[in-house]
């Protein structure tokens, strides 16, 4: 009885055990000792001190152990099932020590084997029991629910007499069952697949323990089997994606952290010891910092600590500085993760080195400016000493250019380098070592072999090589080569000559990809130089052609093409006249066959009304070899006439002997009409002007008239003016001593307003007369013009009147211009409240004209009144206050604008008036 309860108490804790690792409760190592040490005791209390005590403590020794090393979830599983192989196969051996036993406890164990047998056959378990030749004797339900067959149909069966283990996996399980049966193991684990009934395949871990009598001999072998299916494929699929992930990491160049924001420790992959310069495993932030490019570290710390802040992800671009001193380029990606409370704790991120893609970008922008540079010039010495120029400090440290020349020696071109001093200094290197182009290696080399050299390391042993004596190779030294490489220039076929880049300072390295990329620009450059000696080549050829005429029979056939490719119409005739050659565009324009044109068969496409015209001037200029040249109408292969201007002129032979003739055709017929519609514009205008000349004829007799009436009616008015003004002083002299003070008073306002009306008559005179009465410009001096101005006013000697320096002289009409100044000063001087008063005449230089500007310090004007005083007859004060007629200010705008300027304003009461005015650098035409 108490061997019963010891085997349920271990199936029951096993059963619990199976049900939490279902559910994926997470247990701790506690909780195995716990489950373990509960086994132990029940076992001791109920299945005996001795045989129990020692099997499940040492099953469950082993078991922990293994958990303690692995803490997985497969290792649990082992860990249960492995303690129900431990107590059955105690509880065997007690039933096999106590044979003895009497009869009453016989009932009580096999009663106990009952209870086991039914948990058994309800264990997830599948449980299968082999005799000691490994044949089945027990197949639980389990076993026959995961591989499909039942008992019956294999009880006392091999497992080699069905199909139940995979041919891969079985020299394995011989090996396992072999050592069960010859006692070396007494229990094992093992992993195989299986087949079930349908055929498919089951991933199993089989539990097995060998039940042996007091000799040592097996009786049997119980086999605890668990399907692992599914784990094995899920574990299979992780593995599988760990490998692409590492793949593509690997391709991608890119490496995995992970950054405890809490503690400052820093997780990353493999993968980013060769880009972040640091060992494989973990270290610190800071560790990642110091290794960031000097310049880059503050906008990467400040990027990290905004997305931290934020708790945003990030993107950004850096440099590092890598072991050999090189600096890379990294692409940097991180996401933040925040713990419940909203804290961000956790950051995880991707690197990638970018370096190849920076290189690639700033090497394509060089191709193009390249590119630009070589294509924008003939000149290719010029050009490749540019380009050597742009090349550093970027692509190298020293960049040298050799052209080889006639003779196949190398000319150096251009030597570049960040300090002059050092390139003076290498020129002298370079003639006191010239090249040898015996050498077998460097720039004799690659001249010679039109093959590019690449050295990524120069070491030291390289120099001593290559230098002709002691002194060369201490030069070498304290250049500090790093790398090198030479690239030809070479094309169609042939070796122009190297360019040489040179790292020395910067302590950089060229790589296979520099090179590609130093091969493609030595292709472009050395395709700009094979070009620019080409046309230099036709230059030479052209002027031979036109100086020797004996190559002309020579270039007849490359003539023909370039006529047929030429836009306009060529057509060639022989000594006879009669045409025997038209371009390609003659006969596109007229629609025909060459057969059709020859001879005089283009003359059927001549208008009928120019044929005898065009014929007679074609044979006149024929019989004298003279040029000529006509227009007629020819169709075009759309049915239309088109005009055409055919010029020709006659060809000979080097030796002088006349050969035909050449021409050629372009069709005018855009500019026929447009001659057309000029002369029909020219009627049109003729026309028009004898309109306007008797206009204009008309205009001038009735200014004429216009200025006879005014003179007559001016003077009509004024001689009755005199007469009152005189008539009023004779009374007044008559009678003097008879005038009370009233009458005096009225006798002088009377004799005022006869003044007041004549001045209004000048005035309206001279309106009139502006625009009309013109006189030609002359050279001006406005300072001059002014100071004879002044003089003529009579200010009172207490007012000041300044002339700003800078006055033009211009090309105007002195008169109009006087009149506007003296307007205005007299205006100024006129209505100034004191006779201390203030004037100031300025100019402004504008693009087109003279800006002036008078200004005075009176009264002022108030805004609504700026356009009121340009109007006629309007004056601000009485006139018996201030004489005014109010007509100054509009002779003096419509003078201004006669000329093509304006006038304006500014002022406000109490602070006196400035008059703007614009005048023309040129004078108006007339």
């Amino acid at each position: 009885m108490r061997y019963g309860v010891s085997i349920v108490a271990v199936i029951l804790a096993l059963l619990i055990k199976l049900l939490v690792d279902t559910l994926n409760i997470n247990s701790d190592k506690n909780g195995y000792f716990s489950l373990i040490f509960i086994v132990i005791l029940i076992s001791v209390l109920y299945g005996g001190i001795k045989r129990g005590m020692l099997a499940s403590v040492l099953a469950a020794f082993l078991q922990v152990k293994k958990h303690q090393a692995t803490r997985s979830r497969e290792s649990k599983t082992t860990l249960a099932t492995a303690s129900v192989a431990s107590v059955v196969n105690t509880y065997r051996q007690k039933l096999q020590g106590d044979r003895a036993i009497p009869t009453q406890k016989q009932e009580t164990t096999q009663d106990a084997l009952q209870i086991l047998s039914f948990h058994l056959e309800n264990s997830p378990l599948a449980v299968i029991e082999w005799d000691s030749n490994f044949r089945v004797i027990k197949w639980s339900q389990q076993a026959e629910t995961l591989f499909g067959w039942e008992s019956d149909q294999l009880m006392g069966k091999h497992p080699s007499e069905w199909k139940f283990v995979l041919p891969e996996d079985l020299a394995s399980v011989n090996g396992v069952v072999s050592r069960l049966l010859n006692g070396s193991e007494r229990r094992n684990i093992s992993h195989n697949r299986n087949y079930t009934k349908d055929g498919s395949i089951v991933y199993c871990e089989w539990y097995n323990s060998a039940l042996v009598d007091e000799s040592g001999n097996v009786v049997s072998v119980l086999s605890l089997i668990l399907d692992i299916t599914e784990r094995q494929q899920t574990e299979t699929a992780l593995r599988k994606s760990e490998e692409r992930l590492r793949l593509s990491l690997d391709a991608g160049v890119m490496g995995i952290w992970d950054w405890n924001i809490l503690t400052g420790e820093l997780a990353w992959s493999d993968t980013l010891e060769p880009m972040n310069a640091i060992a494989t495993g973990s270290g610190t932030f800071a560790d990642f910092v110091e290794k960031i490019y000097p310049e880059d570290r503050e906008f990467v710390e400040k990027a990290i600590a905004q997305s931290v802040e934020q708790k945003t992800n990030y993107a950004i671009e850096f440099r590092i500085i890598s072991p050999n001193g090189n600096i890379c380029w990294i692409g940097g990606k991180g996401q933040v993760f925040c713990d419940e409370t909203g804290n961000a704790v956790r950051m995880l991120g991707v690197c990638m080195d970018i370096t190849e893609n920076k290189r690639s970008q700033e090497q394509q922008q060089f191709l193009v400016e390249a590119s630009t540079l070589l294509s924008n010039s003939l000149d290719y010495q010029t050009t490749l000493e540019t380009l050597a120029d742009l090349a550093v400090p970027h692509l190298a440290d020293w960049c040298c250019v050799d052209i080889l020349d006639e003779e196949q020696t190398p000319r150096r071109l251009a030597v570049i380098h960040v300090d002059p001093s050092k390139v003076e200094w290498a020129q002298q290197l370079h003639q006191r070592y010239p090249p040898d182009m015996n050498e077998p290696y460097g720039l004799a080399k690659v001249l010679r072999t039109g093959q590019a050299e690449l050295y990524p390391e120069i070491p030291d042993s390289l120099l001593v090589e290559v230098a002709r004596d002691a002194e060369q190779l201490e030069l070498l030294r304290q250049i500090g080569y790093t790398s090198a490489m030479i690239v030809p220039l070479v094309a169609r076929g042939r070796t122009l000559g190297a360019i040489t880049f040179v790292w020395a300072e910067s302590n950089r390295h060229y790589n296979e990809s520099d090179l590609i990329f130093a091969s493609e620009l030595a292709r472009r450059a050395a395709l700009a130089v094979d070009n620019a000696r080409l046309f230099q080549t036709v230059e030479q050829e052209l002027t031979e052609r036109k100086r020797s005429q004996a190559a002309l029979q020579e270039s007849e056939e490359r003539f023909r093409t370039m006529a047929d490719s030429a836009p306009v119409l060529l057509w060639m005739s022989g000594t006879d006249g009669l045409c025997n050659f038209f371009n390609q565009s003659w006969l596109t324009f007229g629609g025909r066959t060459l057969e059709q044109e020859m001879g005089n068969g283009w003359t059927q496409g001549v208008h009928p009304d120019d044929f005898q015209r065009c014929l007679d001037t074609y044979m006149t200029a024929f019989h004298v070899r003279e040029n000529f040249q006509m227009e007629y109408r020819l169709l075009r292969a759309d049915g239309e006439y088109r005009w055409v201007l055919d010029t020709g002129r006659p060809r000979f032979t080097p030796d002088g002997t006349f050969a035909g003739y050449i021409g050629s055709c372009v069709d005018i017929s855009e500019r026929k009409k447009a001659e057309e519609d000029l002369l029909a514009r020219a009627e049109e205008l003729a026309r028009l002007s004898g309109i306007l000349a008797q206009t204009n004829a008309d205009l001038e007799k009735r200014n004429k008239e216009l200025d006879q009436f005014a003179y007559i009616v001016s003077h009509d008015l004024k001689a009755p003016l005199r007469a009152i003004a005189n008539l009023s002083t004779w009374i007044e002299e008559d009678i003097e001593d008879k005038l009370d003070p009233e009458t005096r008073r009225n006798m002088d306002l009377l004799r005022g307003r006869v003044h007041r009306m004549e001045a209004l008559i000048n005035a309206l005179l001279q309106y009139s007369r502006v625009g009309r009465v013109s006189k030609p410009p002359e050279l001006v001096n406005v300072a001059t013009l002014l100071a004879n101005i002044i003089g003529s006013l009579a200010a009172p000697p207490t007012f000041t009147i300044t002339i700003e320096p800078e006055m033009p002289t211009l090309f105007t009409g002195r008169l109009l211009l006087e009149q506007v100044f003296a307007n205005l000063l007299s205006n100024c001087i006129k209505h100034h409240p004191r006779s201390e008063g203030n004037v100031t005449i300025s100019v402004q230089n504008r693009e087109t004209c003279y800006e002036f500007a008078v200004a005075d310090d009176g009264n002022g004007i108030a805004p609504q009144y700026h356009e009121k005083v340009f109007v006629m007859f309007q004056t601000l004060e009485a006139r018996d206050k201030v004489e005014n007629t109010g007509v100054g200010l509009a002779i003096v705008k419509k003078i201004i604008e006669q000329q093509g300027g304006t006038i304006w304003l500014k002022s406000q009461l109490g602070q006196g008036a400035t008059f703007y005015f614009t005048w023309p650098k040129q004078p108006k035409c007339k």
